[in-house]
């Protein structure tokens, strides 16, 4: 049974507007939604319609470090000599990356990175619970396989300060982990490329088996307890005498209330 709000009580719940119906706006407009709020949400491209439609759908709850880790100032300028690796800064943008660079590099400090990794750690680790309250269990059975997740590598490791940290958080943490030899590897998968030599599975961790589905299926849910999503561009948000106006730029207007 679905108990109505009063008139009075409807006039007293606070309107919010949620802009983009990502993965992120979908679950905190559900969230909010529940919370009492009157929720509406605006969406160019339609749910799930930009990043969160076209990404590797990973659950990782056992996630949790940062990635900007001690020593890897020193490997910066290798890395900007090499065509293919982590790091690439455009010739014309390198005065402008710099003040980015600088804070990247202040977030590697070993206090940064134990604080960073606690964050992660809290943030990640409700996931799939937080998933299953959203969806239901018929729905997140559907859509969520907990397989766990495999990082391969096809060089030897070697074990650095950033590597010994890194372990050292995964284990205060429980993080579970199960480190794997190439031949044990290819024994889960036998066409891998025999280049790989090991890797480490995180059997905690899992992955959604289609990513619009599982945002087509919060939005679902959002509409059926009273949420609204409107196909409408947001590029600006400015405050004005009524609180706050939105909308493309040269077109800001204040919605409602």
């Amino acid at each position: 049974m679905t108990i109505e709000p009063s008139a009075e009580a409807a006039a007293r719940r606070p309107d919010v507007a949620v802009v983009g119906a990502g993965i992120v706006g979908l679950c905190s407009a559900i969230h909010l939604q529940r919370a009492g709020c009157n929720v509406t949400m605006y969406e160019t491209l339609g749910p799930g319609g930009g990043a969160s439609f076209g990404n590797a759908g990973l659950v990782s709850v056992d996630n949790s470090i940062p990635f900007s880790l001690p020593g890897m100032a020193w490997q910066i300028p290798g890395w900007l000599a090499q065509r293919d690796s982590p790091l690439a800064i455009h010739a014309p943008h390198v005065l402008k990356a710099w003040p980015w660079l600088l804070a990247w590099l202040q977030a590697g400090r070993r206090q940064n990175v134990i604080a960073a990794s606690q964050a992660l750690r809290a943030l990640h680790s409700y996931a799939l619970k937080g998933y299953r309250d959203l969806l239901g269990d018929e729905v997140f059975e559907s859509v969520i396989r907990r397989n766990g997740q495999l990082y391969i590598w096809s060089s030897a490791v070697m074990t650095s300060r950033a590597d010994r940290l890194v372990a050292d958080l995964r284990r205060a943490q429980n993080v579970a982990i199960e480190p794997m030899t190439g031949q044990a590897i290819r024994a889960m998968i036998p066409d891998l490329a025999r280049h790989v030599i090991g890797g480490v599975r995180f059997p905690s961790n899992a992955n959604t088996v289609n990513p619009s589905r599982l945002t087509g299926s919060l939005a679902e849910r959002f509409r059926a307890i009273g949420g609204h999503i409107l196909p409408r561009c947001v590029s600006r948000i400015q405050p004005n005498e009524k609180g706050f106006g939105f909308g493309p730029i040269g077109a800001i207007t204040t919605p409602p209330r």
